[in-house]
């Protein structure tokens, strides 16, 4: 039922063990639209546990915690009584309710109207799953406050849920004066964002393929090839792969034959841009207090 991603198809036991053990129940999640839960078989085979059902994120991701904590000890090796490798049940999980897009909005749909009218901080709306949800109709919800923080913190984008992450790269385009279109969550093909930039002489369009992607997981060359036959069959006039990694040798080659069609916009090039606007923003309150 949901798409779930690896950051790395190689891993250790008992990373592989924890995280098929999470992709399993959420393939096999049943959503239940009348009485507002998710139900997940039982992970156990004690023939004690029935399953469980979940009202909410929260107990859905603690419940995921408990399952990756239990497959990874099982498997992990001890020294001294100590695991010998630390574990990241939290931030695995997140990744995995981050890109779980149809449970999100059932627990949207689920959710009481009180909840929906909150008023959140920026950093509440990148940790807040379900507020991105909610909070997704238009691109204001980019706001300046979020600049800030991001450009402070600008790590918090690999927090960000997918989509989010997709908002913000959008709202950066329209900063910079394109006209921007945020393509719908499902669409398949590499284009997430289309940004067309008007002028006296025509038009120019770019299409921007986003890779909410963890430090050490680097964007590699199949990504940057796919979306330029995305280009070539849209006939648009350039493509931009960003990302909050970085690519490897082979995309940086691959862009690099092709310097007027492609671009690559990595952690580094993100965190500059997130501080330029953070500067813009600073100078217009400068002027509005003057």
């Amino acid at each position: 039922m949901v798409d779930t991603e690896s950051d790395d198809d190689h891993g250790l036991i008992w990373e592989d063990e924890a995280n098929s053990a999470v992709e399993q129940l959420l393939d096999a999640a049943e959503l239940d639209e009348i009485r507002g839960v998710i139900c997940l078989p039982s992970h156990y085979d004690d023939g004690f546990d029935f399953g469980t059902e979940c009202s909410n994120i929260e107990e859905l991701g603690e419940y995921l915690r408990e399952v990756y904590d239990r497959e990874w000890y099982s498997y992990v090796p001890f020294e001294r009584g100590e695991a010998v490798f630390d574990n990241d049940s939290w931030g695995i999980v997140a990744d995995y309710l981050g890109d779980a897009d149809q449970i999100l909005e059932f627990f949207v749909r689920h959710s009481a109207p009180e909840e929906t009218e909150s008023i959140l901080t920026a950093e509440e709306l990148i940790f807040d799953r379900t507020a991105s949800k909610i909070l997704r109709v238009s691109l204001e919800e980019i706001n300046d406050e979020l600049i800030t923080y991001l450009a402070k913190h600008p790590h918090k984008m690999r927090d960000m849920p997918s989509r989010s992450f997709e908002e913000l790269v959008a709202a950066m385009f329209r900063n910079q004066g394109y006209d921007v279109t945020l393509t719908p969550c499902t669409r398949d093909g590499g284009m997430d964002v289309i940004a067309v930039q008007r002028s006296g002489i025509g038009k120019a369009m770019i299409i921007v393929e986003c890779k909410r992607y963890s430090e050490d997981h680097k964007v590699g060359v199949e990504v940057v090839r796919g979306l330029y036959g995305v280009l070539e069959k849209e006939k648009a006039t350039r493509g931009v792969v960003v990302t909050t990694s970085y690519f490897t040798r082979d995309a940086k080659q691959f862009c690099d034959e092709l310097p007027y069609r492609m671009g690559l916009a990595d952690f580094e090039k993100l965190s500059s841009q997130l501080n330029v606007w953070k500067t813009e923003i600073g100078n217009t309150r400068d002027r509005l207090c003057r």
